[in-house]
């Protein structure tokens, strides 16, 4: 997670950004609906039901309550799912004899992309999207508490 939030930093400090500025909203929108999708005809899957409610919440509660603009972050996921597809398709059993991470397909859709369940694709979406909300509040508090100290 270290190196996908330095790599967001990166492209917000180097505005890197071609996406328009509202084009997260939409991208949030369809997330939602097409995670709320998945979720409805695959609810009691437990990876499955975790990784897409917690991300239908975390989108809804990001995008419409704390009003965060969630563009760079996807600019940035998209660029990291290269690097992802890699290690994880690696821990699965790309490229190796024996897979080191083992799903068990009774808890999933069952749908891979190479050895990678589709569901870590968003599992780690979610976790990328944290770790940088997390390093944001943190900074932003502290920027807060200089202002007021300073």
């Amino acid at each position: 997670p270290y190196a996908c939030v330095f790599t967001y930093h990166c492209f917000n400090k180097l505005d890197l950004n071609p996406m328009p500025k509202n084009s997260g909203k939409w991208v949030t929108i369809i997330l939602v609906l097409g995670s709320a999708v998945v979720l409805v005809f695959n609810f009691g899957k437990f990876y499955t039901t975790s990784t897409f409610l917690l991300l239908v919440l975390s989108l809804i509660y990001l995008q419409w309550v704390r009003k965060v603009n969630l563009t760079s972050f996807y600019l940035s996921y998209l660029v990291l799912l290269l690097p992802f597809a890699l290690t994880n398709g690696i821990l699965t059993g790309s490229f190796i004899e024996s897979e080191v991470v083992w799903y068990n397909d009774l808890e999933n859709i069952g749908l891979r992309i190479g050895t990678i369940p589709v569901e870590d694709i968003f599992y780690g979406m979610l976790l990328i999207l944290w770790n940088i909300r997390l390093m944001e509040y943190f900074y932003q508090r502290n920027q807060s508490s200089n202002s007021v100290a300073g």
